[in-house]
C-alpha cells in the first residue's frame, strides 16, 4: 500500500502541476471546488460504515458467510444513498440552472461508482491489500495519461471533469474484477443482503455518519467558503498549496488501515497490550508528520515556484501554514481508529463537530481579511482544537489526550513495544 501510494504521490503532484499551469488559478479553482463538493457527497454516502465494516469482518474472520453478507449489505446501502444524493443534485442543478450545471452533473455521476470501495475495506480487514493497490495504481496511471493528453492538446476545463468521472468508473470496475478473481464470486449480490445487519450497522454508524461529514466538511469547507466569499482564483491558489501539503496523507491512512486489525487483536489480549499498540501507532504517525512539516516549512517557496510557477506564488505561504495541520490530522486518524475499536463513535462525532464549529467561525473572520492565507490558519487551528484541545476539555476523552502526550516519547515507547512483543509473542 505504501509503495502504491508513494508512486501515486509522485505522479499525482506532477500531473496536478501540469493541470494547474494549463488551467490557471481560476480554472484550477473551479475544478477543485467541484471536487471538494464531490468529496463531501462521497463521505455522506459512505454512511460512516468504513471502520465499522473493517472491525466486523475482523471479528468474523473465520465466517465467510457473515463476511459476504456484510459486504453485500453495506454496498446495497451505499448504492441506495448514492442514488438519492445524485437525484437531489440533478434536481437542484436543473431547477436553478447554475453556471456549468451540466458539468456538476457529470462529476457527481462519479458518486454512483464509489460504493465499490467496500472491496478495499474488505481486503484491509483480511490484511491482503496487494491486489487493491495494483488496481488503484493502474487506474491512477490511466487517469494521469488522460490528463496529460488533455494538457498537451490544450483541451478546455470541461474535459478534466470527465477525467474525474473516468477515475471513479475505472476504479469501480477494477475493484469488482479484483474481488471476483480473488474470491470467485460477484461483489454485488443482493441475495446476500440482510435487513437485520443493515439495521445493526446503521444503529452503530449514525454518529460516524455525522462525524465523517463534519470531518470532511471542515477539511474542505475552506475551499467552499473561499469560492463563495472571494471567488475561484483564491480557491485555485489555496488548492495548489493543499495538493502539496496533503499529498503525503496517504502514509498515515495506509499505516492505520494496515494496523487496525492488529490493534483490534491486541484489545482482545489485554487492555495494556491494546493501549501500548495504540500509543505505538500514534508515535509513528507523529514522527512522520513532524518530519514532513519541518521539511515543507523549509522548502515551501522553492517547491511552489518549481511545481506551479510564479502565477501561484501566494500558495507558498498557504503551504507553509497548512503543512503543520498534518500533525493534528495524524492524531485524528490514529485516535479515530481507536474510538472505532472501542465502539465509542459518538465521541468522534463530538470532536469533529467541535472542529467544524471552530472552522466556520474562523473562516468567516479570516477569509475576507486574509484570503487563502486566512483559510489556511483557520484549518490549522480548527484541527488542533478538534484532535488535541477537545481531548482535554471533554472528560471521557481525557485519557486519549495523555495517550497522545505519551506518544511523543518516541525512544522509550519503541523500547517498551519491543519488550512487550517478546512477552506477548505476537
Amino acid at each position: 500500500m505504501i509503495t502504491e501510494k508513494s508512486l501515486r504521490l509522485i505522479v499525482g503532484v506532477l500531473v496536478s502541476a501540469l493541470v494547474a499551469r494549463h488551467l490557471s488559478p481560476v480554472g484550477f479553482g473551479q475544478l477543485n471546488y467541484a471536487i471538494a463538493l464531490l468529496t463531501v457527497a462521497v463521505t455522506v454516502s459512505s454512511l460512516g460504515l468504513n471502520r465499522i465494516i473493517v472491525r466486523k469482518i475482523v471479528e468474523s474472520i473465520n465466517d465467510v458467510t457473515v463476511q459476504i453478507s456484510l459486504i453485500s449489505t453495506s454496498i446495497s446501502l451505499r448504492i441506495g444513498v448514492s442514488l438519492i444524493i445524485f437525484i437531489l443534485v440533478f434536481i437542484v442543478c436543473v431547477y436553478f440552472q447554475f453556471n456549468n450545471w451540466l458539468l456538476y452533473i457529470v462529476i457527481f455521476t462519479s458518486l454512483l461508482f464509489s460504493p465499490l470501495d467496500i472491496v478495499d475495506l474488505y481486503q484491509q480487514a483480511l490484511s491482503d491489500i496487494k491486489i487493491i493497490s495494483i488496481s488503484r495504481f493502474s487506474v491512477m496511471i490511466l487517469s494521469s495519461l488522460m490528463k496529460i493528453y488533455f494538457v498537451l492538446t490544450e483541451q478546455p476545463l470541461e474535459w478534466f471533469y470527465f477525467a474525474v468521472l473516468f477515475e471513479y468508473f475505472a476504479t469501480a470496475i477494477l475493484l469488482s474484477f479484483a474481488f471476483q478473481m480473488k474470491h470467485k464470486r460477484n461483489v454485488i449480490s443482493f441475495s446476500s443482503f440482510s435487513a437485520l445487519k443493515a439495521k445493526e450497522c446503521l444503529n452503530e454508524s449514525w454518529p460516524e455518519i455525522i462525524a465523517g461529514f463534519g470531518a470532511v466538511l471542515f477539511m474542505r469547507l475552506d475551499q467552499i467558503m473561499l469560492n463563495i466569499l472571494i471567488g475561484s482564483e483564491s480557491v485555485g491558489i489555496y488548492s495548489a498549496a493543499i495538493r502539496l501539503s496533503e499529498a503525503w496523507y496517504f502514509i498515515p491512512s495506509a499505516i492505520v488501515a494496515a494496523s487496525f486489525p492488529f490493534i483490534i487483536r491486541g484489545k482482545s489480549h489485554s487492555q495494556e497490550c491494546y493501549r501500548l499498540r495504540l500509543r505505538g501507532l500514534l508515535s509513528i504517525l507523529l514522527v512522520i508528520s513532524i518530519l514532513v512539516a519541518s521539511l515543507m516549512s523549509l522548502i515551501s517557496g522553492w517547491v511552489v515556484d518549481l511545481v506551479y510557477g510564479v502565477e501561484y506564488s501566494e500558495s507558498a505561504v498557504v503551504l507553509l501554514i497548512h503543512c503543520w495541520a498534518g500533525v493534528f490530522v495524524c492524531m485524528g486518524i490514529g485516535s479515530g481508529s481507536a474510538l472505532a475499536a472501542e465502539k465509542k463513535l459518538k465521541w468522534n462525532l463530538y470532536r469533529n463537530l467541535f472542529g467544524l464549529f471552530v472552522n466556520v467561525i474562523l473562516n468567516f473572520f479570516l477569509i475576507e481579511k486574509y484570503g487563502a492565507i486566512g483559510a489556511a490558519y483557520a484549518t490549522l487551528i480548527s484541527l488542533a482544537c478538534a484532535f488535541w484541545l477537545f481531548d482535554i476539555l471533554f472528560p471521557p476523552l481525557r485519557y486519549m489526550f495523555f495517550e497522545k502526550l505519551k506518544a511523543f516519547n518516541f525512544i522509550r515507547l519503541l523500547k517498551t513495544q519491543y519488550l512487550q512483543r517478546l512477552r506477548v509473542g505476537f
